[in-house]
């Protein structure tokens, strides 16, 4: 892949990306496959396959970025933008992950907590080859035992 062809060093050109905030070197955009409401994704600006590719410069950039999205659920309007997504069909594939979180009692609920993580690598679930953060926003009740986070990914999550 390259920065002409990947889906995220283009994705202020797309008309129907949800940019939510951006600095110097690296964007907040909303994920098109959320699995909770206001999912998002950190990203450089520039294309970065691995965090180890990633300049500290950049690096800087982008936890400024993770601080202003986990401010971000709760005082926008999530639901307009997920609305927006459907109507233009942008990736109709990921329209049953927007119809979710549209259904979701948590959809207009303050955030109580986010689980932050990066996919690196396509063993670890990277779909897209441009390193990028996922900042979930989670809920109380979202996860009947949320104990041990990440965890619960593996196994059963009785630790």
């Amino acid at each position: 892949m390259t920065k002409s062809d990947c889906l995220f060093c283009n994705c202020k050109r797309n008309p129907t990306e949800v940019i939510l905030f951006e600095n110097k070197t690296a964007v907040v955009r909303l994920d098109h496959a959320p699995v909770a409401p206001g999912h998002m994704q950190v990203l450089p600006k520039d294309h970065y396959v691995n965090i180890s590719d990633i300049p500290d410069s950049v690096w800087s950039d982008m936890f400024e970025c993770i601080n202003m999205a986990q401010a971000i659920p709760g005082k926008t309007i999530l639901k307009k933008y997920y609305e927006a997504m459907l109507k233009d069909a942008y990736q109709p594939e990921f329209d049953r992950f927007v119809k979710k979180v549209l259904a979701s009692k948590y959809l207009d609920k303050i955030t109580d907590a986010f689980t932050v993580g990066i996919n690196d690598g396509k063993a670890a679930g990277r779909f897209i080859d441009h390193c990028h953060i996922h900042i979930i926003p989670r809920y109380w009740g979202d996860l009947e035992h949320p104990e041990g986070g990440i965890r619960v990914i593996f196994g059963d999550g009785s630790y």
